[in-house]
């Protein structure tokens, strides 16, 4: 008899549907990652080096190369408009609702 193999996707999912702190924090780093890829694909396509980017936004090179890992804590919304700016670009922030579960506020003052 053959024993059916689990792909390591499916094992992942498995995981994160079972633990939801870790799935919080996977996709915390999972965010971190397409942030920093997407700055420097966008800092690649204009031409420019670390260095030239962070003398631009005012920053040193090292916070650069930080932001483009994903190994950052707290980058902050001024430091991502000012990279967006220096690269001509903008920012658009999205809000969706993750939770099918919406909490509703009462507007009945207690009586």
């Amino acid at each position: 008899m053959i024993t059916p193999t689990v792909s390591a996707s499916e094992l992942r999912r498995e995981q994160l549907e079972a633990d939801p702190e870790l799935a919080a924090m996977v996709e915390e780093e999972r965010r971190k990652l397409e942030i920093g890829f997407k700055i420097q694909r966008m800092r690649q396509a204009a031409g420019l080096t670390q260095t030239q980017l962070a003398r631009m936004v005012g920053t040193a090179q090292s916070a650069i190369a930080r932001i483009e890992s994903g190994e950052y804590e707290r980058l902050s919304l001024t430091t991502l408009l000012k990279v967006t700016h220096a690269l001509g670009s903008s920012l658009d922030i999205q809000f969706r609702r993750v939770n099918q579960r919406v909490r509703q506020v009462s507007s009945k003052l207690p009586t």
